[in-house]
């Protein structure tokens, strides 16, 4: 599958003005950013992106999605050594699509996505 546009960020997604409460505060931010810079505004105001640790969790998050959504799941630091922006896992959980990742030199992007609703890959990465 073809990239989406730059993505909209901040540690997950709810319409503008409302938050979500768990164990985490998720917050969405509609403006459509690359990931360096959506994961620089989430450190700039305390937070990161999201790190998923279960199906839960991810089950979670695409709830809260309204569009394609970044996630902490990158490779910068090392190409194919996928790690979160919260630091490693514990839980291993990974829920990848088909054929990912799959480090095509053309991608503009070290890091991972969560498709939203609606979409075929809904849900994966």
């Amino acid at each position: 599958p073809s990239l989406p546009p730059p993505l909209p960020s901040p540690s997950l997604a709810l319409p503008p003005h409302e938050s979500h409460r768990t164990s985490f505060d998720y917050s969405f931010h509609a403006t459509p950013r690359n990931w360096s810079t959506a994961d620089a505004l989430c450190r700039d105001s305390g937070g990161s992106l999201a790190s998923v640790t279960s199906a839960a969790e991810n089950a979670l998050v695409l709830r809260l999605c309204t569009s394609a959504c970044w996630v902490g799941l990158n490779d910068v630091k090392r190409e194919g050594q996928w790690t979160w922006t919260t630091g490693p896992s514990a839980s291993g959980y990974k829920n990848w699509a088909p054929g990912e990742p799959n480090g095509q030199l053309h991608e503009a992007t070290d890091a991972a996505y969560l498709y939203p609703p609606g979409h075929a890959l809904a849900g994966l990465w």
